[in-house]
C-alpha cells in the first residue's frame, strides 16, 4: 500500500510540473523574436496530449520557458485540434430545436444524430438579411441570437421553412468562399471548385454569439444604435473608431484544463468565426470517411423555386479565433485526408478515366493521375459563374498540394505528428479521416496598424504572422517563406507569388472590419448605392478592389504559365 501510495505522489508531481510549463499571460507579448531565442532551446515541453472535450480552448498553452516561434507551433496546432473537437461535438437540441451554441455533454463528439455546436450558429445569410419589397432601402433585421425567426420572414428556397432551421436544417448558398448566390451587391470575384464527381463545392460562414451580438449591437466607443450590419455604420478610416475591434476570449484558468469539465468552463468568448467548404456526395462514395449532412443547395435567386437537396460531405474548415494574446487572430485550417493525394504520393500509372464517366478517384479533388497536369497546385480556374448553377459542371479542377503540411524546418512534434496523435485519440469516429494542414497566428504583439495605413509595412504592421507568405527584415534563418493554404477554399492561391498567399494576408486587406471579410463584403447596401460600390471596388485603392486585381492576375498568369505546361508535354509526347 505504502509502495502504492509513493507512486500516486510521484505520478502527481509530475502533473503538477506538466501544467507549471503552460501558464501564459493573456496580456503579454505573444512570441519573443529577439536573437536570444533563437538558439535552439531543449527546455521546451511537449505539447499536452489530446483531450476529448466540449470546451473550446480560449488560450493557447504556451510554455513559460524561453522559445522559439519554431518550437511553439505545436502548442498552436494542439489549440487547433482541441478547437476542432469541441466546435465538431453534438449540438444541444430540446424538444426538436437545435439550441445555438450549447454542446449536447451526454453525448460523444462520434454521435451523429444531430448537427455540430458550430452548424448550430447563425449562417451569414441570417445576420446578413434583404431589405423588404416595401422598404427597399432598409435591411432586414436580424433575429436575436436564439432565435430563428427571419425578418423580412422569406428563405431563400421555396421548400425550406422555419422549423426546418429550428431542426437543425442546412442551406448552402455560396459558390465559392467569397461569394453567395443571394447577394446582389458583389460581383465575382473567384472561380467555383468542381470536384471528381462533377460537381461544385459548397461553402458556408457561421459566427459564434459573441461576434454576432457585436455586429448587431456594437459597444462603446462605437456610436450607439448603429449596427455593422449596414455598411454605412461601419467606421472610416479617419473614424476615431477605426478600426472595428471585435471582443477577444479571455479565461480565469490557463490551458490546458486539468479535466473536462463543461459545467466549469473559464472562458469568455470572444469572436469565432467558421468557414466550411463541403462536397456532393454521389453513389460510391465512402460516407464512413466524411461527416455528413443532407442540405438544400441554394443554385437560383428566384426563392419561389425550390432547392434541390443533396448529400453534402465535409471537406475542409476554417477557423478563426481573436484571443486576446492575439490582436490578429488565431488561424487553424483542416481538410478532410481524402481531398488531394498526400505529400510524396506517386501519380497512377496510364491514362486517366473520361471526367465525369462514373469511374471513382481516390480523391474528390484530383483524378490520381498526373494528367491533367498542376502547375501552382492547380489545373486552369473555371471562370465565376452566376445563378442559376449548373447542376453538371465540368471539368473537375485537378488540384494538388503546393506546400507540404510538414514544411520545411518544422521542429518535433510536427504537424503531422499532432495529426497522428489526435487522430489515433478519434479512432472510431468520422474525425479520424480529418487533418489540421497548418496553424498561424502573429508572432508579436503592438505593432497592428490597420488597412490602408499599414499595408507598406506588411507583415510588420500584422504582428508578424508565421507561417509567413513574405520576407522581411530580420526573419530568422532556415524560416520559410511559404504560402498558408486550404486546398478546397485557396485552391488557386496556393504560391506566394500572388503577393497574398495566407490566411492572415488576405484578410489584413479587411482588418478594418477586425480581419472579417463577410463584415466586409455582405453589409447592406442600399440599391441606389450599388452601382457606386460596384465601381469603388474595381479601384486598387480599395481593398476589395486590390484583391480582385491581384486574383484577375492570378487568373492571366496561371492561364500562360498552364499553357507552356501543355505544350512541353506533348513535344514529349511526340517524341
Amino acid at each position: 500500500m505504502n509502495r502504492l501510495i509513493k507512486k500516486l505522489l510521484i505520478i502527481a508531481m509530475c502533473g503538477i510540473f506538466v501544467l507549471a510549463q503552460f501558464a501564459p499571460s493573456q496580456t503579454a507579448t505573444a512570441i519573443n523574436t529577439s536573437a536570444a531565442t533563437n538558439a535552439a532551446n531543449p527546455q521546451v515541453p511537449p505539447p499536452p496530449p489530446p483531450n476529448i472535450c466540449s470546451i473550446i480552448p480560449c488560450q493557447v498553452p504556451i510554455p513559460t520557458v524561453q522559445h522559439t516561434p519554431a518550437q511553439v507551433r505545436p502548442f498552436f496546432d494542439w489549440f487547433s485540434w482541441e478547437s476542432f473537437i469541441a466546435l465538431n461535438w453534438p449540438a444541444l437540441v430540446t424538444g426538436g430545436t437545435v439550441q445555438r451554441g450549447q454542446a449536447d455533454n451526454t453525448k460523444t463528439v462520434g454521435d451523429l444524430s444531430v448537427p455540430r455546436v458550430w452548424e448550430s450558429w447563425k449562417a451569414e445569410w441570417e445576420l446578413f438579411r434583404p431589405a423588404s419589397a416595401s422598404n427597399p432601402n432598409v435591411p432586414g433585421t436580424p433575429s436575436p441570437w436564439a432565435s430563428f425567426n427571419l425578418d423580412p420572414n422569406v428563405l431563400p428556397c421555396a421548400n425550406a421553412n422555419i422549423s426546418f432551421l429550428q431542426s437543425g436544417g442546412k442551406l448552402l448558398v455560396m459558390s465559392t468562399k467569397m461569394d453567395s448566390v443571394l447577394n446582389q451587391v458583389n460581383e465575382a470575384l473567384a472561380g467555383p471548385l468542381i470536384d471528381q464527381n462533377c460537381s461544385y463545392a459548397r461553402y458556408e460562414i457561421r459566427v459564434n454569439q459573441s461576434e454576432y451580438n457585436f455586429i448587431i449591437n456594437p459597444p462603446p466607443p462605437n456610436p450607439p444604435g448603429k449596427p455593422f450590419y449596414i455598411a454605412a455604420n461601419q467606421p472610416g478610416t479617419t473614424s476615431p473608431n477605426y478600426p472595428i475591434n471585435f471582443t477577444s476570449s479571455t479565461t480565469t484558468t490557463s490551458f490546458p484544463l486539468p479535466s473536462c469539465q463543461p459545467s466549469q468552463n473559464p472562458c469568455t468568448y470572444g469572436a469565432i468565426e467558421i468557414k466550411a467548404a463541403w462536397r456532393e456526395m454521389k453513389p460510391g462514395d465512402d460516407l464512413s470517411r466524411y461527416y455528413t449532412v443532407n442540405a438544400l443547395l441554394v443554385e437560383n435567386t428566384n426563392i419561389s423555386v425550390n432547392c434541390r437537396q443533396a448529400k453534402m460531405g465535409l471537406v475542409g474548415l476554417h477557423i478563426g479565433h481573436k484571443v486576446s494574446a492575439f490582436r490578429e487572430w488565431v488561424w487553424s485550417t483542416f481538410e478532410q485526408v481524402d481531398n488531394v493525394p498526400p505529400d510524396g504520393y506517386r501519380p497512377l500509372v496510364g491514362p486517366p478515366a473520361p471526367a465525369c464517366s462514373g469511374t471513382k478517384s481516390p480523391f474528390s479533388f484530383n483524378n490520381g493521375f498526373a494528367y491533367p497536369p498542376t502547375v501552382d497546385g492547380h489545373s486552369p480556374e473555371p471562370s465565376p459563374v452566376t445563378p442559376p448553377l449548373s447542376q453538371n459542371p465540368s471539368p473537375p479542377v485537378q488540384v494538388s498540394r503546393t506546400t507540404p503540411i510538414v514544411y520545411q524546418n518544422q521542429a518535433s512534434p510536427t504537424t503531422a505528428d499532432i495529426n497522428t496523435q489526435f487522430q489515433k485519440a478519434l479512432s472510431g469516429t468520422v474525425w479520424q479521416y480529418y487533418q489540421l494542414v497548418v496553424t498561424q497566428w502573429p508572432r508579436s504583439s503592438g505593432n497592428f496598424v490597420p488597412y490602408p495605413a499599414g499595408i507598406g509595412n506588411y507583415p510588420t504592421t500584422c504582428d508578424l504572422p508565421i507561417p509567413t507568405d513574405v520576407t522581411y527584415s530580420g526573419i530568422p534563418p532556415g524560416e520559410p517563406i511559404m504560402p498558408v493554404a486550404n486546398t478546397t477554399m485557396e485552391s488557386y492561391y496556393q504560391t506566394t507569388s500572388l503577393g497574398i498567399a495566407s490566411c492572415m494576408h488576405c484578410h489584413y486587406l479587411a482588418s478594418g472590419q477586425d480581419f472579417s471579410f463577410m463584415l466586409k463584403l455582405e453589409a447592406f447596401t442600399p440599391a441606389s448605392q450599388v452601382a457606386k460600390l460596384r465601381a469603388t471596388r474595381r479601384l486598387r485603392s480599395d481593398p476589395v478592389g486590390r484583391l480582385r486585381a491581384l486574383l484577375q492576375q492570378n487568373r492571366s498568369t496561371h492561364n500562360v504559365k498552364y499553357k507552356r505546361v501543355l505544350q512541353q508535354l506533348q513535344r514529349t509526347q511526340k517524341k
